[in-house]
């Protein structure tokens, strides 16, 4: 139990920390978590940041979502950058392969209404079908470069950049001569 109530106390910080991090409120954080389809009171999130209430599944995931994060650092599982920048990738790759069905969905429904004026004659036609052509090609580019994007393969491990390692080496240098 006391394992669980830890977990609950850590969850509750982290989640305030990166939210005023982020200069939210509880309840503009509440707002963002209805953007994802979590139903919560901002009471509710107090009372998870103070470690008195639990934290359900599908709330971790969209806080996590939300602030960018893994739910394992969220958790204080192997939090470091490394593990947030993996999470950060899948989010991308996952968002891209949600991008390609949204496209797909747009590209039927603009098709069914441009069958519609398919045996209409009217003024302006001809710089409507050119239009809608240039829409076409438009969809069809956007469509290859989500298709491309969405086969990348992220690797098994991502490093920090070389650049934001060397500045972290320097923040700790700074802390270490500070105490």
């Amino acid at each position: 139990m006391a394992r669980k109530k830890w977990i609950d106390n850590y969850f509750g910080q982290r989640l305030k920390l990166e939210r005023e991090n982020k200069g939210w409120s509880q309840p503009e954080m509440v707002k963002l978590l209805e953007d994802e389809g979590v139903g919560l009171h901002w009471t509710s999130l107090a009372k998870i940041e103070k470690g008195l209430r639990s934290v359900r599944i599908d709330e971790a995931k969209a806080i996590a979502d939300v602030l960018e994060l893994s739910v394992d650092s969220m958790l204080g599982r192997k939090a470091g950058l490394e593990d947030d920048a993996a999470h950060a990738l899948r989010g991308v790759l996952d968002t891209t392969r949600q991008c390609e069905l949204q496209l797909l969905g747009i590209r039927k429904t603009l098709n069914d209404r441009f069958q519609d004026l398919a045996m209409l004659q009217f003024e302006g036609r001809e710089a409507l079908v050119s239009d809608v052509d240039a829409v076409w090609d438009a969809l069809d580019a956007a469509q290859a470069a989500l298709g491309h994007l969405a086969a990348f393969q992220p690797p098994k491990e991502v490093r920090i950049a070389p650049v934001i390692e060397q500045m972290l080496r320097k923040q700790d240098e700074g802390d270490e001569a500070k105490s």
